[in-house]
């Protein structure tokens, strides 16, 4: 049986969610998938300016996007807009070419192109729409979707509201890999696995292949660096990761800073097994991204969350911070390292936070995503 997984390259987050999809349908359900970036299918350069404009809108127009972003009904204009396109046609050339008995959807857009085509031709194939966000933006609830993948309780309340019924609308989790959600040993033996001291760490993540999401916590752990080597901390007991990814500006400028300060520092390029460096941290500093935070509930690591974005972020985050998963981190750099060396020092408070991300985590996300996607097949639910 084959299946087409949709997503937008907006981030890296609806990517690796549909390749987690795939790879899980694949071994567990024995499907061939099809993964394929919406934007990239028209352009080869789409994804990249769609990043590029991305960034643009939250950093000038942050409150317009933080105004309209849950609104479907002030979004349901972008529908008209969608059908004078020829957007339809590109998905139902796609669709003639693969084949597909299931389709899904990791991001809204090709979600709300689908249901658009499906009511313009009066028929449809089975379709999950899979939220990669713990709440719901207005882009997501969309007719015609056999049925709904959200991450938590609260966003399956938003669907319901928005008149859903609750037999379509699944609180299975964010999907992701497998090897996030492997038994976990202590923070100490991967400490000693990748040669780091044992003693308390924070990581921040400041580098990918694109670097707009990023570019503000690179930012701030330059600041925090620049603080610490000049503010006459005195000598603190812990240790500070720092990830750049494919960012060789960002390893670059961190590591001129690290000679003057008070604790020891890890600073690496790309890593491939990230969940190993996850397991070995106490805190992870990072901006709400939904897979990020997904994947980091999964390894039970807290949160400091800098940098927050408007819309979907402001939400993750405040649905973070209430079921007491993460801190919020202070908007003043000497408010946010003493967040970080008051969270480091506390493994009480650290323990319990833990166990706040362990409650909300759903590590086998994926695995029912696949299961509920062979239920549909099975019983062919399809809309009229």
């Amino acid at each position: 049986m084959d299946a087409l997984i949709l997503y937008v390259s907006i981030g890296s987050g609806h990517r690796r969610a549909a390749e987690v999809l795939a790879e899980t349908f694949s071994q567990q359900l024995g499907w061939c998938c099809h993964t394929a970036d919406f934007l990239a299918t028209l352009s080869p350069r789409l994804p990249n300016l769609a990043n590029n404009l991305n960034a643009w809108m939250l950093k000038f127009a942050a409150s317009t996007y933080d105004q309209y972003w849950a609104d479907d009904v002030a979004l349901k204009p972008l529908d008209h807009l969608l059908v004078l396109t020829d957007l339809l046609g590109v998905v139902r050339d796609l669709l003639h070419l693969t084949q597909p008995a299931l389709c899904v959807c990791t991001h809204a857009l090709p979600a709300r192109i689908l249901s658009l085509l499906w009511q313009r031709d009066g028929r449809s194939r089975p379709t999950l729409n899979v939220l990669t966000d713990f709440m719901v933006n207005g882009l997501w609830p969309v007719d015609q979707m056999t049925a709904f993948v959200v991450a938590s309780a609260a966003s399956q309340r938003q669907l319901f509201t928005r008149g859903f019924p609750l037999h379509k609308i699944y609180p299975l989790g964010i999907p992701v890999a497998a090897r996030f959600a492997a038994a976990v040993e202590p923070p100490a033996f991967f400490r000693r696995k990748l040669n780091l001291a044992d003693k308390p760490t924070l990581l921040a993540i400041t580098g990918g292949l694109r670097r707009e999401s990023y570019a503000q916590i690179a930012q701030t752990m330059q600041r925090l660096f620049h603080h610490w080597a000049t503010a006459g901390t005195a000598v603190s007991d812990w240790q500070v990761i720092v990830i750049t990814g494919h960012n060789q500006e960002s390893l670059d400028s961190l590591r001129l800073l690290t000679q003057q300060l008070p604790f020891s520092v890890v600073l690496l390029p790309f890593v491939p097994h990230i969940e190993e460096w996850m397991a070995a941290s106490d805190v992870l500093l990072t901006k709400p991204g939904g897979l990020t935070v997904a994947e980091a509930l999964t390894r039970g690591l807290p949160l400091l969350l800098t940098g927050v974005g408007p819309g979907q972020e402001k939400a993750n985050a405040r649905l973070l911070t209430k079921t007491g998963c993460a801190l919020e981190g202070d908007q003043t750099i000497h408010g946010l390292a003493e967040q970080v060396a008051g969270l480091l020092a506390n493994p009480a408070r650290l323990e319990a936070m833990r166990q706040a991300c362990r409650a909300l985590a759903q590590p086998q996300a994926a695995q029912k995503i696949a299961g509920l996607a062979q239920t549909i097949m099975q019983n062919e639910v399809q809309y009229e």
